[in-house]
């Protein structure tokens, strides 16, 4: 695993760079959920993957409970403004957990009361929430870099497995692959996790980097494949459905 020390040393010496690299990469991060949120009322859906968004959930309110790591053991800028971003973050999937409860039961549970989906819904997500108390528990991870790192696997596979299932634009956009490469192939794991530690700048994670790349891109050649008027027949159906 990473080293600690060399993570805070690259830190303190590197102020400017880690905080260009930093900006770009929670801009990214912010962007994809707010465009997410807008495609999920234009289209009446969920538009981040349902299993995505309760382990990002459960992963930053895990973070947000740290907070004595954070502001007394660590102490350093860069954790104590991850931590005000999850706050926000937390927020923001909330409001699509909303949406997944209000629109999407008969995309995801169709057999189901709108009571009964409710019920299935919260016991997925605390099943979800305690498969990552799991990894929390197992993995030597202190500052939460290779968790941050697994949540943004989760999203950009998962988006590709939604995209494929729906077969259409229904809920998805070019902006959203793009706020993955750029925040996630770009920033985090090409730049961001390279530049703190060592560990990060082996031949396996440029591999995964690569993998990861190369299913963005092919979440965007599908997504151009799939007809934008398949958006209103999509759409049409599931409001018929409610």
């Amino acid at each position: 695993m990473y080293s600690v020390d060399e993570v805070i040393h690259t830190l303190n010496t590197s102020f400017s760079t880690i905080f260009c690299v930093g900006l770009l990469t929670f801009t990214s991060f912010y962007l994809y959920y707010i465009e997410a949120i807008r495609l999920g009322f234009r289209d009446k859906t969920h538009a981040i993957p349902v299993l995505g968004n309760m382990y990002f959930l459960a992963h930053d309110v895990t973070f947000l409970l740290l907070f004595n790591r954070w502001f007394n053991e660590v102490n350093h800028w860069l954790f104590r403004a991850f931590w005000v971003a999850m706050i926000v973050f937390i927020i923001l999937e909330f409001i699509v957990h909303f949406q997944t409860l209000k629109y999407s039961r008969s995309e995801l549970f169709p057999q189901l009361n709108q009571e009964q989906y409710i019920v299935v819904y919260l016991l997925i997500q605390l099943s979800i929430s305690l498969i990552f108390y799991f990894l929390y528990t197992q993995v030597n991870d202190f500052l939460f870099l290779v968790h941050f790192l697994i949540t943004n696997i989760i999203g950009i596979v998962l988006s590709l497995q939604m995209l494929i299932s729906r077969k259409s634009r229904q809920g998805q956009s070019l902006l959203l692959a793009l706020c993955l490469i750029v925040g996630v192939n770009v920033g985090f794991l090409g730049l961001f996790l390279p530049m703190v530690a060592s560990y990060f700048r082996s031949l396996p994670f440029m591999l995964l980097n690569v993998g990861l790349t190369l299913i963005n891109l092919t979440y965007i050649w599908l997504y151009l494949k799939f007809s934008s008027e398949n958006i209103n027949v999509t759409t049409t159906t599931v409001l018929k459905r409610n």
